[in-house]
């Protein structure tokens, strides 16, 4: 006996719609469960950046690069950080960048001071 065209596509439709209807319907999802109390993480209370802005906030008068990092050390170590003064030098050579730009305080080379407002 001849098929006609189109009976093979039907058998294989009606075949993967029986797979379908097979599958279990109430498949319940694994669950994570965490066994260990997660610790808290203790770290620094602000960052290396905003310790350069309190540096740079308590400047009286003209200071230098090298003190303002020195300070952003100082402060980032006493709110739990570690010390770090290569990182601090890139923070506060950013922060510096930036109030430079907006004229609040004027650089010249190393030396550091406020612009009067």
């Amino acid at each position: 006996m001849a098929k006609k065209k189109g009976e093979g596509k039907k058998v294989v439709e009606q075949a993967k719609v029986e797979k379908k209807v097979e599958q279990p319907k109430n498949v319940q999802a694994k669950v994570k469960v965490d066994k260990k109390p997660k610790k808290e993480k203790t770290g620094p209370t602000i960052t290396r950046v905003h310790a350069a802005a309190l540096a740079i906030k308590a400047i009286n008068g003209e200071t230098t690069i090298k003190d303002i990092i020195a300070a952003t050390d100082k402060i980032f170590i006493k709110h739990g950080g570690s010390a770090n003064e290569k990182e601090s030098h890139t923070q506060v050579k950013k922060a510096l960048k930036i109030l430079d730009a907006f004229d609040l305080i004027k650089v010249e080379g190393d030396k550091v001071k406020k612009v009067q407002q």
